[in-house]
């Protein structure tokens, strides 16, 4: 049904601000296509957007389901940009829910990765997920950090 390997990471830098974490994984084929970001600005609010992450089988349990399948969930969402003091959008708001796990997962529109998942609320049926341009500041940091 799906490929599952186990590889070795080192953690290599973590951003307790935005929990942003970028880890080097060793073994990565050569062959693996990189996902781009694309500005998350620059998608209209309303845009459609999908969550990708690896739930936690747990997290399936209280979920009226026939079968478990612990393998990537795909939530289909609409995207909603929230800035911050300054103007600037530091977090986008997804009308989905993610499960228990899919932090660390990519929010991608049609332009590319929008967002990295941070969380949710199920009450509110909302995910929210750090901007690509926030992840762009981490970047800038750890690499001016090295």
């Amino acid at each position: 049904m799906g490929l599952s390997v186990t590889m070795l990471y080192d953690l290599v830098f973590h951003d307790r601000v935005t929990d942003l974490a970028f880890i080097e994984v060793d073994g990565v084929p050569e062959n693996l296509c990189a996902l781009t970001f694309a500005p998350s600005t620059k998608v209209p609010t309303g845009t459609t957007a999908i969550a990708i992450g690896y739930c936690t089988p747990d997290a399936w349990k209280s979920q009226p389901l026939a079968f478990v399948r612990p393998q990537p969930y795909l939530l289909g969402s609409r995207v909603q940009e929230v800035p911050d003091s300054q103007g600037k959008t530091r977090e986008v708001h997804l009308s989905c829910v993610a499960m228990c796990g899919m932090s660390g997962g990519q929010v991608i529109c049609i332009n590319g990765v929008i967002g990295v998942i941070t969380g949710g609320d199920s009450e509110l049926r909302t995910t929210y997920a750090v901007c690509s341009e926030t992840v762009d500041q981490v970047i800038r940091c750890w690499l001016a950090s090295r």
